[in-house]
């Protein structure tokens, strides 16, 4: 960043100390933005957590198979599903927890799971 910042003022002499300050105010928006949805999200899953439900669901899907392979083809045919209608660190503060109960539960290496979780 500090390279961009001397190349765009001290070299090129296309960056003004105004469209710096934008850039700055754009940026902190954006992060702002971002710490929010994490935020909720995290909150989110902690509230789930407290209510039991990831057990819950664990147990509804562990009752519908209890084959390795079953559970990572639905597991990844619910992810595709999450994935187009939410972000993917939100995805993943939220359903991390939950999926992975299950996958200890059949046996499921979790580097691979995780794997499988990030490619959402």
């Amino acid at each position: 960043m500090a390279y961009a910042l001397i190349l765009g003022t001290a070299v090129y002499r296309d960056l003004k100390w105004k469209d710096l300050v934008e850039a700055f105010i754009g940026t902190a928006k954006d992060t702002a933005a971002i710490g929010f949805i994490v935020t909720a999200a995290s909150f989110y899953g902690w509230l789930l957590m407290r209510t039991g439900a990831p057990a819950a669901m664990a147990e509804g899907m562990l009752n519908f198979s209890r084959n390795p392979l079953t559970l990572l083809l639905i597991i990844n045919l619910f992810l595709l599903v999450v994935g187009c209608f939410f972000e993917t660190i939100v995805a993943i503060l939220i359903l991390g927890p939950i999926l992975m109960q299950v996958v200890t539960q059949v046996g499921i290496d979790p580097v691979h799971f995780g794997v499988i979780m990030v490619s959402i």
